[in-house]
């Protein structure tokens, strides 16, 4: 029977990052003024230390997938590359008909996503906040692949550890989400509406204080 490293565990604290390379893309568009449009032609791509340009578009994208290929990245990093970078890049590969490939696998998803490498947008709040080890860190404590992770707020990153953590301990979670309430109709709001009338509670300090949330994803009593 193999033994599962504790340091493989998904609870584990002390473990080892793999080994991986990451390479950062940019591209420049050739822009006169303003804000830089999908149509404006390509002026340079940078692939880590290696600059490409000069020379018509269509050869420099597809001396794009080429260095991609040679450099070999685990990961690749951007700035703004969901919002500008990659889908620029595909836009103007399009218009030349020239196949661009990013990943390790041939397959082009939405969001930009790389099939058998990493695409980081060094952009979003997570990666910027984390940095590449707490993503990693954060991936293996929810069970969210980091790609996707990376492009999630923080609020679904505790959603997912709190089903993690539901599921362990045996309570029942809905297979996805739904509305906290029910349709009501105009007359039932009327009835359940009290105004948004709060009691404020009398200060000090409370034992067996009972907390019943029937409205939540997950209605459960709890003591405070």
């Amino acid at each position: 029977m193999i033994k599962l490293d504790d340091r493989d565990k998904q609870s584990a604290i002390d473990y080892e990052l793999p080994p991986l390379a990451s390479m950062k893309l940019s591209v420049t568009p050739e822009k006169d003024r303003g804000i830089a449009r999908t149509d404006d032609p390509i002026r340079s791509i940078t692939l880590g230390d290696t600059v490409l340009e000069g020379g018509d578009e269509a050869g420099l994208l597809k001396m794009v997938s080429r260095e991609v290929a040679a450099i070999d990245p685990d990961i690749i990093l951007t700035e703004h590359g969901d919002s500008f970078d990659l889908p620029y890049l595909y836009h103007r590969a399009a218009l030349h008909e020239v196949n661009i490939q990013l990943g390790r696998i041939l397959y082009k998803p939405g969001r930009c996503l790389l099939s058998g490498r990493l695409h980081l947008d060094a952009s979003s709040f997570v990666f910027r906040e984390g940095g590449l080890s707490g993503l990693i860190d954060l991936a293996r404590i929810t069970g969210i692949p980091i790609q996707e992770l990376s492009r999630l707020s923080p609020g679904s990153a505790v959603t997912a550890l709190q089903v993690n953590q539901a599921l362990k301990d045996g309570v029942l979670v809905p297979w996805k989400r739904n509305l906290a309430e029910y349709w009501k109709t105009a007359e039932e709001l009327l009835i359940a509406d009290r105004g948004a009338l709060v009691i404020e509670p009398k200060v000090g300090l409370h034992e067996n204080v009972f907390e019943v949330d029937f409205a939540s994803l997950f209605p459960n009593p709890r003591v405070r």
